[in-house]
């Protein structure tokens, strides 16, 4: 099973010739593997929701895959309230209304107005087919 995930790992996972990799090439990133799979369980490990049903085959189940997630919210606790903390950098420190700024430079610069000149002109409305045809 092993020999079958490094075969896995090589010609797929962290593939750049796919299956028909050389020789050469399968001997040059075979020792890199166990590196690379320690640098993607170490991000998996870090961001646990990203994987939302951990590493191994079977049968999806909505249910389990909602409650886990139910699960690493309530952990984090993002959501309750604390008495004293404090927001670093005061409470003038919060982030600007980046969509307000961004409709409002579209609408001040022309870009909807242009947007339009360039895709309204007169278009037919009548059908006329020829019978033979």
């Amino acid at each position: 099973m092993a020999q079958e995930h490094n075969i896995k790992d090589i010609k797929v996972t962290w593939r750049s010739f796919g299956p028909g990799a050389t020789f050469p090439y399968i001997q040059k990133i075979s020792p890199a593997i166990p590196v690379l799979r320690a640098v993607k369980e170490s991000i998996a490990s870090q961001f646990p929701s990203v994987r939302g049903r951990g590493t191994r085959h079977g049968a999806p189940s909505k249910d389990k895959d909602v409650q886990r997630l139910v699960d690493m919210y309530n952990e984090a606790k993002v959501h309750e309230i604390k008495p004293g903390r404090t927001i670093p950098g005061g409470p003038t420190d919060s982030a600007a209304d980046f969509t307000t700024m961004g409709a409002t430079k579209l609408m001040l610069d022309g870009v909807f107005e242009r947007w339009w000149s360039e895709r309204s002109f007169p278009r037919a409305t009548t059908e006329i087919y020829n019978v033979e045809e």
